[in-house]
């Protein structure tokens, strides 16, 4: 199932690695349900409101590390998907 950030597709490099099934790179693997990816992000984004000085304030993750918390995801300017990945630790 391929991900969306508010019904957009995200880029054509994750979109690509999904179309060719590759899914699982070691301790690193792609998030598959929606659901899973919107509430990390929300979760991101509590993180980082103010007073939090991150400069990135939104990301879609598209993986998750499989033994630790950390996310990667595409970041999120102005509600617009960019290619720049961002990982969460």
């Amino acid at each position: 199932m391929e991900l969306h950030s508010d019904g957009d597709p995200l880029p054509a490099a994750y979109r690509w690695l999904v179309g060719q099934g590759l899914t699982d790179f070691g301790p690193w693997y792609l998030i598959e349900k929606q659901a899973e990816s919107d509430a990390f992000r929300a979760e991101f984004r509590k993180e980082v409101a103010s007073p939090n000085p991150s400069p990135i304030k939104d990301f879609q993750p598209f993986a998750r590390h499989g033994g630790c918390d950390d996310f990667a995801g595409f970041v999120l300017w102005d509600g617009r998907i960019d290619k720049e990945v961002l990982v969460s630790t």
